[in-house]
């Protein structure tokens, strides 16, 4: 771009002390500066379609690494609720024990305290009154 410039300033002295001066050098001229910057447009266009490409890659490796977390994080989240509904079972199948275990002991007092009674009702010698 400086040498077009430069020619430009050594054309525009050219007219201006050359009455003869040809004007298709100066449209020669323009159309270089056209086709500069026709370049310099492809040029800035280009780097602004590589920034763009990278700038999708940055974001489809963010998707991925975002995935892979969230996938993680699901599986993670499913292992502890099955944990739980484990550990629920346990502790209902615990507690129906727990309720067989005390209605047990429960009959095994009742029948208890009825033959304590029939023997008391029987034998009175056994538990004298007072």
């Amino acid at each position: 771009m400086d040498e077009l410039l430069s020619k430009l300033s050594e054309l525009a002295k050219q007219a201006l002390e050359d009455k003869n001066f040809d004007p298709a050098k100066l449209e020669a001229l323009m159309a270089a500066f056209g086709a500069e910057a026709d370049a310099c447009w492809a040029a800035a266009d280009a780097t602004a379609d590589l920034a763009l490409e990278r700038a999708h890659a940055s974001m489809r490796e963010a998707e991925a690494e975002l995935n892979a977390v969230l996938c993680g994080t699901v599986e993670l989240a499913e292992k502890d609720l099955e944990q739980l509904a484990r550990a629920g079972q346990a502790a209902e199948a615990t507690g129906k024990y727990l309720g067989v275990t005390a209605e047990m002991a429960a009959r095994q007092y009742a029948e208890a305290a009825l033959f304590a009674a029939t023997s008391v009702a029987r034998n009175p010698k056994v538990f004298p009154a007072p």
